[in-house]
């Protein structure tokens, strides 16, 4: 065996192997995703911190009824506070490359006006609809969501005042 032959057999080796483990490391899940934050869950405070609702696997659950309760041309004061896998609240107003993003579903009845990681939700007419709210990496809409919650069941009526 000639040096020549030795050393087309050490690069086709190599190469081989530098394949291999390109393909492992594209298919590691540990990887450039690694930076994302993990969220399982929202939690939402009135701006005192006292709790109006939280999510619970794939639903909310109030601290009053089934829905937050909201009359015509009054505004919700909340804080919305994202729970990591180990449970412990966190916000995004401070993080770099995340923002909050509620999406509701029928901005004629509600809307949601943001700063950072505390906001409102103002009424606007009567009727029900329901906001998603989604941990957003990177700008939005460009970006994408690590996490979404369940809908959040927004309820607008014309009976007094709370």
């Amino acid at each position: 065996m000639n040096h020549t032959s030795i050393f087309r057999r050490a690069l086709s080796a190599f190469a081989v192997f530098a394949l291999v483990a390109t393909t492992a490391a594209c298919d590691n899940p540990v990887g450039q995703d690694d930076d994302h934050l993990e969220a399982r869950g929202v939690v939402i405070t009135d701006m005192a911190g006292a709790m109006i609702a939280e999510t619970h696997g794939d639903h909310w659950d109030f601290t009053s009824g089934s829905e937050i309760h909201l009359h015509p041309g009054k505004e919700m004061e909340v804080r919305v506070y994202f729970v990591d896998p180990a449970g412990n609240r966190f916000q995004v107003g401070s993080l770099t490359g995340y923002q909050l993003v509620v999406q509701v579903a029928n901005p004629s009845i509600v809307t949601y006006g943001g700063h950072g990681d505390h906001g409102h939700f103002e009424a606007l007419g009567t009727g029900e609809t329901t906001a998603v709210i989604h941990l957003w990496h990177g700008n939005h809409p460009s970006g994408h969501a690590d996490y979404s919650s369940p809908a959040l069941a927004i309820d607008v009526d014309g009976h007094g005042t709370h």
